[in-house]
């Protein structure tokens, strides 16, 4: 019996991931009577796209019926994942899936500054600034628990003060 794409399945492809870090999943091929086969030949496509990104999964055939997708993204988001069997491109069941890829750690030699509080201030009056944390594909950080501790250090003609206040803004 030859492969039917609408009964063969990819086990957990919208789980999402990580940017930068390699997702995976696999497809069991399965017959017309959702049998597993028992072995592989077959050609399948995936495509990843989101985000102004467009991806191909890297498909692994073990020669049994079972085959190994990976794919990776560097841009945080939402992604469409399609799984369809060639030649005629018949999508997979279930198809399409969905999976989020989220920021990396922050990096920060990624992050920034910006703000008046920057260039200076008035004795007695905060100076305020921003930092935008970002990951090391420039991906926005959100507020979390494993984001680092941001210290300023502030220089004057008294030498250098160091006071740091830091608001988190979600």
């Amino acid at each position: 019996n030859q492969t039917a794409a609408d009964k063969s399945i990819a086990e957990d492809p919208s789980k999402g991931g990580i940017a930068g870090v390699t997702i995976r999943f696999r497809i069991e091929a399965k017959d017309a009577f959702r049998n597993k086969r028992n072995m592989g030949g077959d050609k399948w496509n995936v495509s990843v796209a989101g985000n102004g990104m467009v991806s191909d999964g890297e498909v692994v055939d073990d020669t049994k019926g079972t085959y190994y997708v990976k794919w990776m993204m560097t841009k945080a988001g939402a992604y469409t994942i399609r799984v369809s069997l060639e030649p005629d491109m018949l999508p997979i069941f279930g198809n399409p899936f969905s999976a989020v890829i989220k920021p990396a750690p922050t990096a920060t030699t990624h992050c920034s500054a910006s703000g008046d509080g920057l260039s200076g201030t008035t004795v007695g009056v905060s100076g305020l600034f921003t930092l935008q944390a970002r990951d090391e594909f420039d991906n926005l950080r959100e507020v979390g628990k494993d984001d680092p501790k941001f210290v300023a250090t502030l220089s004057g003609p008294e030498g250098t003060l160091v006071r740091s206040e830091e608001r988190r803004v979600g």
